[in-house]
């Protein structure tokens, strides 16, 4: 091992907790360029507290040899849960950030939410299970309808144990090539309350063509998980890349406006940090509409760093936004003279008695944890008595 000092000191010291290996590589490949971009090199902290860590899951740390407790830069933030829950994200940000989703806690809420609307002109809904991934748990139905689709629903999704949320179907989908389609935009929320994204996106269309008349998965999911499944028996496309700042100004800048908003509305639940330099590594997905409008259907946190479809084109925007990520909000905060050089990240606007002395700091991670779960637990009986 090579340990290699500037001005007497190591630079970053890491520890990678991540149980794929492919993933795990690119991390550390992105850790590295930007370290030898400043002419700086890093270490594996085997036998020394590490400076840096990145975690899958901000769990894994905290029962390792090596507290995150010691680093001075952790890839997670307390309070992150309420971004990436689907439920708790309705529940606190739908009306002013575009999501259009009603939280349910159950699946008997599911069932009285159908029964209050047999009233209503036929819709088309998406219900999800609030902490589902990966193109599952995720159910689209027309409410009402003569054969009571819901029904169906109802006998497959299991017991009351689960959230969901249940959004209104966009049925003006902008379209490519004649598929409907979302936006992975890779974005950074920081512990200083500062959120950024990236200007260059994938684009995931759906396998095939859209229409209203069919209800198959593949002409309205665009989930890439789900459409890769079924490349073999559709037309599959893959990911896209796009320059929205270039290719799409005006909906990256309503993207960049519902960002912000989205973080003002969650700040209760990001107030209370272990460090300033900490930040949430995310994916957020963007649907458009053909009338230019921009919703958000939900955040991932982290999102996956290696594409099922290994195209080049995909990978190569996997590095290009782990490589910035690890430039702005690691190297450029433990390098000794701090430079945050943003690359392809924008900075979303944010509401100024949003981050203008909010942040407490406390001794650890797990503590500013507990104060967020607190928090959410107070903001969801706010919630309750504002429905009543």
């Amino acid at each position: 091992m090579i340990l290699v000092r500037y001005r007497s000191r190591y630079i970053v010291r890491f520890q990678l907790f991540i149980s794929s290996a492919p993933a795990r590589n690119r991390v550390l490949d992105a850790l590295r360029r930007a370290c030898e971009e400043r002419g700086l090199q890093c270490i594996q902290a085997a036998d020394s507290r590490p400076n840096f860590i990145w975690s899958t899951s901000p769990k894994l740390p905290l029962d390792a040899a090596c507290s995150c407790n010691d680093a001075i830069v952790f890839n997670h933030l307390p309070g992150t849960f309420c971004l990436e829950d689907k439920f708790l994200l309705a529940s606190f940000a739908s009306k002013a950030c575009n999501v259009e989703s009603v939280p349910l806690h159950n699946k008997a809420e599911f069932a009285s939410w159908c029964d209050s609307k047999t009233g209503d002109r036929p819709k088309f809904y998406v219900l999800k299970d609030a902490r589902a991934n990966g193109g599952t748990g995720i159910w689209m139905f027309q409410h009402p309808s003569a054969d009571k689709q819901y029904m169906k629903i109802l006998d497959q999704i299991g017991p009351n144990s689960s959230s969901y949320v249940v959004q209104d179907y966009i049925e003006n989908p902008a379209l490519w090539q004649g598929r409907k389609f979302h936006f992975r935009i890779g974005a950074v929320k920081c512990a200083d309350g500062k959120a950024y994204l990236h200007r260059v996106a994938f684009l995931h269309p759906a396998n095939r063509l859209y229409s209203t008349a069919s209800l198959e998965p593949t002409v309205h999911l665009t989930n890439l998980c789900v459409n890769y499944a079924d490349k073999d028996n559709g037309s599959f496309i893959g990911e896209v890349i796009e320059d929205l700042l270039i290719e799409r100004p005006e909906l990256f800048k309503k993207c960049l406006e519902i960002f912000g908003q989205v973080c003002d509305s969650l700040q209760f639940a990001f107030q209370t940090q272990r460090n300033g330099t900490d930040f949430e590594y995310i994916g957020l997905d963007f649907l458009a509409s053909d009338d230019g409008s921009v919703h958000l259907l939900e955040a991932n946190c982290p999102p996956a760093m290696v594409s099922p479809t290994k195209f080049v084109r995909a990978e190569a925007l996997h590095d290009l936004l782990l490589y910035d990520t690890m430039s702005a909000f690691v190297v450029g905060n433990l390098a000794p003279v701090k430079h945050i050089r943003l690359g392809g990240f924008i900075e979303a606007p944010r509401a100024r008695e949003s981050t203008e002395n909010h942040l407490t700091i406390v001794p650890t991670w797990a503590e500013a944890q507990s104060r967020g779960l607190l928090a959410k637990l107070v903001g969801l009986k706010k919630a309750a008595k504002k429905t009543i």
